[in-house]
């Protein structure tokens, strides 16, 4: 597979698992935040931001760790793999990846043009991890 099908594959899994975040987050507010006049709906407490914070950590680094791969990666036959031969991806790789993801996202025209141009498209949260993704199937 060429690498620019390979982006592209990456960032449709991309918007499947953030779109799933995304209305977890939406339904999450819903059921447990506070209206306010103007419609906008806050969450208040430490335990809200704890409970936020692990329904992200289960949606991305577990998956990745327990099944190499997240929904969205799953279903385009897409894998996130260490780089060291013969090694398995650690959850320590894949919360690396992740904690990346705000700053590939804010900076994706420029992340997409320095990845795009080289020989095996990685994010940054990769080159960090030590990971990359690859096709399964």
């Amino acid at each position: 597979m060429d690498s620019h099908h390979l982006m592209l594959r990456r960032a449709t899994a991309a918007m499947i698992d953030y779109g799933l975040y995304f209305v977890i987050l939406y339904v999450y507010f819903r059921l447990f935040g506070i209206e306010n006049a103007d419609g906008t709906i806050e969450l208040h407490g430490f335990l809200h931001l704890t409970m936020l914070a692990l329904i992200w950590i289960a949606l991305f680094p577990f998956m990745e760790d327990w099944f190499g791969y997240t929904l969205g990666k799953g279903l385009l036959d897409l894998k996130v793999i260490s780089i060291a031969i013969n090694k398995r991806i650690t959850f320590g790789a894949t919360l690396k990846r992740h904690l990346l993801d705000p700053i590939d996202v804010l900076a994706a025209l420029i992340i997409v043009v320095v990845v795009w141009r080289s020989e095996t498209p990685r994010r940054l949260g990769d080159l960090w991890g030590k990971t990359k993704v690859v096709r399964i199937g």
